[in-house]
């Protein structure tokens, strides 16, 4: 699973946004999502801590890989809106984004995000909102 993603007709992952990070796909099921990264220079930023960008990316990346297996074949899931809390950033180590539907219906879905490093921390705490629209 962390070569590609398992929704029909999408992109190798290595061709995405993962890649720039290094983030993997961990878990991807319909009720449940797991993405996650070691940090590198390549999710830095200039004060030598994860940046906001890595971690918003593993999180919207989790709530809409999740949501576009709990659609059909025929219909795709975009990110719309992203409420993400920041409550810490660490220097090193791993970060996991995990990402659960809240609401599903039937031209929107909610996914709650919890991302957190491997000490055991919580670096941030949000929601997505989706659009579901026809592939």
């Amino acid at each position: 699973m962390h070569g590609n993603d398992p929704r029909p007709g999408t992109r190798a992952l290595t061709d995405t946004a993962y890649a720039s990070i290094g983030m993997r796909l961990e878990l991807a099921q319909h009720d449940c999502c797991r993405v996650a990264f070691d940090i590198s220079d390549a999710s830095r930023d200039l004060t030598g801590t994860c940046s906001v960008g890595a971690i918003a990316l593993a999180a919207e990346s989790a709530a809409s890989t999740g949501s576009g297996i709990a659609c059909s074949e025929t219909r795709r899931a975009f990110g719309v809106e992203l409420d993400l809390a920041i409550l810490h950033r660490p220097r090193a180590g791993r970060v996991t984004a995990t990402a659960i539907p809240a609401s599903s219906g039937t031209d929107t879905h909610v996914w709650t995000i919890d991302v957190t490093s491997d000490d055991g921390n919580r670096v941030a705490t949000g929601r997505c909102l989706l659009t579901i629209v026809d592939a």
